[in-house]
């Protein structure tokens, strides 16, 4: 964590009232940033000293008078600043504009001396100029600015957290640290509250319970309370399940415990904080812990189903929910850590049985525990150790590849096939040739894994397209992958909430359209009806598609590019301008989103819309990483000039 320090530093800290918090961000900026940083300092400080407009508005409340009667009640405000938070996307200075209400918070904390302002910088961005602000807000650049970075959040969060412990106090006990100490004499106390705690329940209504905590950590993982269900599938009372699930949680604990000691922001909920994990079917299932995924800020559920009887039997579940797999629409969902472990009798009657199967149990737990690492490493998109980590858990040897370890060879699939492609992205030679064959060994194990098929026929597309722009794909290998594409279709294990279907069309119109790029077929309408039918997906409510819907939006956009001899190319160049932009919106990703300003750029200067067209190359090249593609950018914007 970097910082700046001048005569302004700790401006505010002598503050005595007030000890809320007010996060100042700009939406289109840097809203995830905000949204994580409210949950992490929630979670330091407790959820009532932090103030976020999204999450702490009332339907109803009027917007400017609850800022500024917040921000009267504050004693500091952070202002993240992204890289777009001074122009944005569309080119637009907004703190320029008097109205703007980023700018009318920030003014109105820097004049009062009694707030401590702290600009936070996210994304790799720099300090503002004070040449680069309004004049008004220039003693903004003069504050203790703090760096947070993706790679060392709970790290550089922490220490912004000891800086406004000067206003907000000392941090919330933690739920790791609630052990109670008892003094001498404190039984007597003890038995006193209880006497009096029952007297007041007989003449007072019990309130209400309080909300879930929300979980804040980098990545959370919540075990729930594990069901039991008879024969024919009736739930039953047993309290053999809670007490595996908390078997599974106190072992996932103690293993992902090295992950937390290295700086990662884990936060795992235990059994007897999470819902339960209801429904007789997969599907009834995971709609279940998709609800509860949601209630409580989970970005994985794991839960089980133990069937009673002679022998019983169990059966171990997750669900991985979206909001930390950004463009990994595919691992979206219901999962199963393989098939259900069977045990040598009835558990409720044979101690031996219960002894085994909670073995059993606790071995693929390992494995799980090195999933869930490999996943947390995904989620920031650190694919290397998420790889190595994925390897680790198929070595497992508690877990077989006959027990059902499909699943796994799914998740390195996955993983290789992107490291690869980042290889590619990056000029480096690669070869697909491991995700295919994990994706080949999934199906060797259950060949109507749907999702798998899905992998390898991406992998599929991968390998056939080359260049689609210059004829240099593969028209063979496209339509190998468009008949991949149908078999997943076809395929008869399509986990709860996987989106299959929608998954398929969208590979297909990728695949018809750099067949038609190509000049191997004209199947333009394919592609433009595909994208069409994503889109629609999406915008009818289906949040798990947003990445989907952001390619398949850019998608349209080159499909509406006009031929040559087109009369109204003007026209069509606005078109795809407008789904470029809609792209743009969509992607949660800065490089996508950089090549997606690009090609808006493009269009826009073919309909004659140059400062647009200056403004997109500009923020494309703000938000590209790799320095030859944003020197791409850069020469595109010098060559900007009337269309001919």
């Amino acid at each position: 964590m970097s910082a700046r320090h001048d005569a302004d530093v700790g401006r505010g800290s002598r503050r005595s009232g007030s000890s809320g918090i007010f996060i100042s961000y700009r939406r289109e900026d840097a809203s995830g940033f905000a949204g994580r940083l409210h949950e992490s300092l929630s979670r330091h400080f407790g959820p009532a000293r932090i103030f976020r407009d999204v999450d702490d508005m009332t339907v109803g409340v009027d917007f400017p008078t609850r800022i500024h009667e917040t921000l009267g009640s504050c004693g500091a405000l952070v202002a993240v600043i992204g890289r777009e938070w001074l122009v944005d996307s569309k080119g637009r200075r907004r703190l320029e504009e008097p109205d703007d209400w980023v700018r009318q918070e920030i003014l109105a904390a820097l004049e009062r001396d009694d707030v401590l302002v702290v600009p936070v910088l996210v994304e790799g961005t720099t300090m503002p100029s004070a040449g680069d602000l309004p004049a008004p807000l220039a003693p903004l650049t003069r504050r203790h600015a703090l760096e947070i970075a993706d790679s060392r959040w709970a790290y550089d969060v922490g220490l912004l957290a000891k800086e406004l412990e000067v206003i907000a106090g000392p941090p919330r006990p933690s739920w790791r640290a609630r052990a109670t100490s008892w003094p001498a004499g404190a039984a007597a106390v003890v038995v006193a509250v209880a006497v009096l705690a029952v007297a007041l329940f007989l003449v007072l209504r019990p309130s209400p319970s309080p909300p879930p905590r929300r979980m804040t950590g980098e990545f959370n993982i919540a075990v729930a309370r594990f069901g039991a269900a008879d024969s024919a599938g009736t739930p039953v009372e047993s309290s053999e399940g809670p007490a595996l699930a908390a078997s599974v949680f106190e072992r996932l604990r103690a293993e992902l415990a090295p992950l937390e000691e290295s700086g990662f922001d884990l936060d795992l909920r235990p059994p007897d904080e999470t819902g339960a994990v209801e429904g007789r079917t997969r599907d009834q299932r995971a709609a279940s812990a998709a609800r509860e995924a949601q209630r409580i800020g989970a970005d994985m559920i794991v839960y089980g189903t133990l069937a009673t009887g002679d022998p019983s039997q169990f059966g171990v579940e997750f669900f991985v929910g979206e909001g930390r797999l950004d463009n990994a629409e595919e691992l979206y969902g219901q999962h199963e850590l393989g098939l259900p472990i069977d045990a040598a009798g009835d558990i409720a009657r044979n101690a031996a049985a219960r002894r085994q199967l909670r073995e059993e149990v606790l071995g693929r737990t390992h494995a799980l525990s090195e999933f869930i690492i490999g996943l947390s490493y995904y989620s920031i998109n650190d694919l290397q150790p998420a790889f190595d980590h994925f390897q680790a858990a198929r070595s497992n040897t508690r877990w077989e590849d006959r027990d059902g370890k499909e699943v796994l060879y799914l998740f390195l699939g996955n993983s290789a096939g992107k490291l690869a492609t980042a290889e590619q992205g990056a000029g480096r030679p690669s070869d697909l040739g491991a995700a295919r064959a994990f994706y080949d060994r999934a199906l060797e194990l259950n060949p109507e894994y749907a999702r798998a098929r899905l992998g390898r026929a991406e992998v599929l597309l991968h390998e056939a397209r080359g260049n689609c722009e210059s004829g240099g794909a593969d028209a063979g290998g496209l339509t190998r992958s468009i008949e991949a594409f149908r078999e997943a279709q076809a395929a008869k294990v399509q986990p709860a909430l996987s989106d299959v279907p929608a998954k398929v069309i969208f590979g297909l119109a990728r695949a018809h359209l750099c067949l038609s790029q190509a000049l191997a077929g004209d199947n333009w309408t394919e592609a433009e009806r595909g994208f069409q039918q994503v889109v629609r997906q999406f915008d009818s409510g289906n949040h798990r598609l947003r990445g989907m819907a952001a390619e398949a939006h850019a998608g349209l956009g080159f499909v509406y590019l006009p031929p040559a001899g087109e009369p109204d190319a003007a026209g069509r160049y606005r078109r795809a301008a407008d789904e470029y932009e809609r792209a743009i919106d969509l992607t949660r990703v800065d490089d996508r989103k950089a090549f997606f300003l690009s090609m808006r750029g493009f269009a826009l200067s073919r309909s004659g819309d140059l400062a647009g067209a200056d403004a997109a190359y500009q923020a494309a090249i703000r938000l590209a990483s790799d320095p030859v593609t944003r020197a791409g950018y850069e020469e595109a914007r010098r060559r900007l000039s009337p269309p001919a």
